[in-house]
């Protein structure tokens, strides 16, 4: 199976990102928010806003990479037809990777369940 992150796998358009924020269900971590459309008729796409409150660029980085990996290892196992946002948090770029994506599928759990 192919392991990368597809274009069509990212949502990149400002509306996008305004549809699902506007829309979605929300549910909060200690280090993130996440929203979470389901039934948009395409693809399950991610994407994550790290602003500058998140810290200086090195930190927002890091951040939207731990929550691009968390989705890529488990977008098998995601709703169909879903659009996902992730909104980094100030500590967010501080914690490992196994527990951002542990928080992240908590979260979807929760916002799915």
């Amino acid at each position: 199976m192919d392991q990368k992150l597809r274009p069509e796998m990212k949502i990149r358009r400002g509306p996008d990102f305004r549809l699902v924020l506007k829309k979605g269900k929300k549910r909060r971590s200690r280090r993130f928010t996440l929203y979470v459309l389901a039934d948009t008729g395409g693809p399950t796409r991610a994407g994550v806003v790290a602003s500058r409150k998140s810290g200086n660029a090195v930190k927002r980085n890091r951040a939207k990479r731990l929550v691009r990996e968390a989705f890529r290892k488990n977008r098998d196992i995601m709703p169909v037809e879903s659009d996902v946002v992730v909104i980094a948090g100030r500590s967010m770029a501080d914690a490992e990777q196994k527990e951002i994506e542990k928080a992240f599928l908590d979260a979807l759990g929760s916002a799915h369940g």
